[in-house]
């Protein structure tokens, strides 16, 4: 999709949007729209682990994607 329009980078669009979800998230926590909840000790960290790895490979493997659609 990207490709038509001459954009051929997933990688670089994923990297884009992490930072600017980062960004964002970092104003709502400046500003106090976005409460601090640290995550309860029954939540193991191999869960926490184990989602933060899917949900990279999530967001990687869909820009990846545009490059063959």
């Amino acid at each position: 999709v990207l490709g038509d329009i001459g954009f051929n980078f997933p990688i670089f669009l994923t990297f884009i949007h992490y930072i600017v979800s980062w960004l964002l998230l970092a104003l709502f926590r400046i500003t106090s729209l976005l409460p601090v909840c640290p995550p309860s000790k029954s939540t193991p960290f191999s869960s926490l682990f184990a989602l933060g790895t899917v949900m990279a490979l999530s967001n990687g493997l869909a820009n990846v994607s545009l490059k063959y659609n």
